[in-house]
């Protein structure tokens, strides 16, 4: 940041990634934004999509303050924060200057510390009453053959969550896109209680769609946990609508500058 520049004085970009399909998609990052916006952290706070507007490219047309730091709301590192996200918004590594604006690429929320004990708390709140010795917890990702990390965000996360919370019977990764995939759950977990726990940013088709589809869901309108071959199922909202988004947002921008 500028010599006596503070936050009150910078622009925040929080770009998403949004859906023509599915417009639910891009409806977490623009409630974290608003949020944002009302905390009034920073002098001012947009967001940018690459399948809805603003896009990528005209968000700079909006920003009125020449300090500006971008918090991709994505999960991991991977093709979209790292090629996509640069490449549209004219960026030429953790900063860069250009047309007036100084601009600091801040890692994406997804890799902040808080995740895991976010994950685990969620886990908490959806299956409160059941034995954690009798439960198996399912980190689901998208999966992608085009950037390993995204697969590799979920592995970290089991591995954390294996060490934080050791009183569940088991903790997995599993994808929707590749191997071990959701649509095995059953064969793959041991314990009658399974949880799992979406690492996705925002609902959108994946969730609403193919999860249920996956899992074998039949909503009767009992509610959770749901009943599937003699297995008692809970599944939580994606992490990316939790309320500790815009704290985690703030801190990665706080930890660009080392504090």
């Amino acid at each position: 940041m500028g010599k006596g520049i503070t936050l009150k004085e910078t622009a925040l970009i929080v770009p998403g990634h949004g859906a023509t399909a599915d417009r639910q998609s891009s409806r977490a990052t623009r409630d974290l934004v608003e949020e944002l916006q009302r905390r009034q952290v920073f002098a001012e706070v947009h967001t940018a999509f690459w399948k809805e507007e603003p896009h990528y490219r005209d968000v700079f047309d909006l920003i009125s303050s020449s300090e500006v730091y971008v918090v991709p709301h994505f999960i991991s590192e991977g093709y979209f924060t790292q090629q996509v996200i640069p490449r549209e918004l004219g960026l030429e590594g953790r900063t860069t200057e250009r047309d007036g604006f100084c601009i600091r690429y801040c890692d994406p929320v997804g890799s902040h510390s808080g995740m895991t004990d976010l994950l685990i708390r969620r886990a908490g709140d959806i299956a409160s009453d059941v034995d954690r010795s009798e439960t198996s917890v399912l980190v689901l990702g998208h999966g992608t053959g085009r950037n390993k990390n995204s697969a590799r965000a979920v592995s970290d996360q089991v591995k954390n969550i294996q060490q934080r919370a050791e009183d569940f019977g088991e903790v997995l990764g599993v994808y929707l896109d590749e191997e071990p995939r959701l649509s095995d759950w059953y064969e793959l977990s041991k314990f009658q209680n399974v949880v799992v726990l979406p690492y996705f940013i925002a609902e959108g088709l994946h969730f609403n769609r193919d999860l249920p589809k996956m899992l074998g869901v039949v909503d009767d309108g009992s509610g959770q946990p749901y009943q599937i071959r003699s297995r008692n199922v809970y599944c939580a909202q994606p992490v990316g609508g939790d309320a500790a988004m815009a704290d985690m947002v703030i801190d990665q921008v706080r930890g660009f500058d080392g504090g």
